[in-house]
């Protein structure tokens, strides 16, 4: 592709995340859970027809995440189960690219609708182990 910018640097960006979670054990069980937001800067990637130097690459807005993210856990001898969820609202905010706009608004449309969740079964012993 080619880009007006080509082998220039973007100039230094700043990125901002906090998190506070907790998190316990109790006999076979363990839990966790922590609230997080990320603020950093959207990058977008336009290649434009690749040929006339139409592209864009840089900054271009905003990206900010907030959300919600668990786990908990159980482990008897050799075997543990475990399960994770997280929930996301993610938004572009002063994108100049109306695609990335409505991509903005799909993604967070769909995060809402579809929080992740993840869960893995495992069984251990001395010589190794074998997930489920």
């Amino acid at each position: 592709p080619a880009y007006p910018n080509a082998g220039q640097p973007l100039k230094a960006q700043r990125s901002r995340q906090a998190e506070i979670g907790l998190k316990g054990e109790q006999a076979h069980w363990s839990w966790a859970t922590a609230l997080f937001t990320i603020r950093q800067p959207a990058v977008r990637n336009d290649a434009g027809d690749g040929t006339d130097g139409s592209g864009f690459y840089g900054v271009d807005g905003r990206s900010d995440r907030q959300g919600l993210q668990g786990r908990l856990a159980w482990r008897d001898g050799p075997w543990s189960v475990h399960a994770s969820a997280q929930l996301l609202h993610a938004r572009v905010r002063g994108s100049s690219d109306a695609a990335v706009k409505i991509s903005g608004v799909l993604l967070r449309a769909i995060q809402r609708s579809a929080p992740s969740l993840a869960r893995r079964m495992r069984y251990s012993t001395s010589s190794g182990a074998w997930p489920v």
